[in-house]
């Protein structure tokens, strides 16, 4: 749509959920403030999974268990991704696959050690015949008074 407008010739275009206006005379856009603008969150990335804190104290099943290591800035910190025989609501989602970088499930039930070699293998073994649980999260203090997350039979 083309038109005037105050003596300037203005060309219409929309985007998505915004509507702008181009000068013609000077190629500068104007956007219409009335209409609703996209957000960022929209175009956030979506994983596979969920923060196993999500979960609280509930129970569940473990059926599978992968590597699942969180890099940020340059740093990486060895992670795990639970695969559970059940499925939660997580914000009108069912989820089935949560992500943990407790040193205290990671070391329990990762594939690999910190040192990317092959780790709790009977686990796994075992896991390809029947699910591991029902195991729950708890907060657990060590010796040394520090507070940790692990997991116990529920």
């Amino acid at each position: 749509m083309v038109g005037l407008q105050n003596g300037m010739m203005l060309a219409q275009c929309s985007y998505g959920k915004s509507n702008f206006f181009y000068l013609l005379d000077t190629l500068i856009l104007y956007h219409i403030i009335d209409n609703p603008m996209t957000k960022f969150s929209e175009y956030a990335k979506s994983g596979d999974s969920k923060s196993l804190s999500l979960l609280g104290d509930k129970p569940f099943s473990i059926v599978a268990s992968e590597a699942s290591d969180y890099t940020e800035n340059g740093n990486v910190t060895q992670g795990v991704k639970i695969t559970t025989k059940e499925s939660f609501d997580i914000d009108g989602t069912q989820v089935n696959k949560f992500h943990t970088t407790r040193v205290a499930i990671v070391s329990k039930v990762s594939p690999v050690d910190k040192d990317g070699k092959p780790a709790n293998q009977k686990l796994l073994a075992d896991l390809e015949k029947e699910p591991l649980g029902p195991v729950k999260m708890i907060e657990s203090i060590s010796g040394n008074g520090r507070k940790f997350f692990e997991l116990v039979d529920a």
